[in-house]
């Protein structure tokens, strides 16, 4: 079954219109996001499934080092899906046999996006 995504970069930017493409949402970080104590993700990736959508977040953070202070990066996955009782949307962590395909295919897109950050290549 194949499904129609689109790539939106979160970066500040012209307005564009959304046309389906044949690559999954992607967005780097936006400055244009409200500003709170909690840092939005660097970089994130999400595919429509039949159980819901799949979403990626990679996460930056700053460390101390022996040889001085050093960024990297950690990855969250999640499973958004509508609840029928109330029809709101719900998250969870867990994953049906019919999403690890797309799940991997995501893992391996953000494999590679993280090895461009720590390259620091853009996008």
């Amino acid at each position: 079954m194949a499904s129609t995504t689109r790539t939106q970069p979160r970066q500040p930017q012209a307005a564009q219109p959304a046309s389906p493409q044949a690559e999954p949402e992607q967005s780097p970080a936006s400055a244009a996001e409200p500003q709170s104590d909690k840092k939005p993700p660097v970089y994130s990736w999400s595919q429509p499934t039949g159980s819901g959508r799949i979403e990626i977040a990679v996460w930056e953070k700053t460390v101390s080092t022996d040889n001085g202070d050093k960024v990297v990066y950690h990855v969250t996955c999640q499973r958004s899906y509508r609840r029928q009782q109330n029809g709101g949307f719900e998250n969870t962590g867990t994953f049906w046999p019919s999403d690890l395909l797309a799940l991997a295919h995501g893992l391996e897109f953000v494999f590679d996006r993280i090895r461009d950050l720590q390259a620091g290549e853009p996008f």
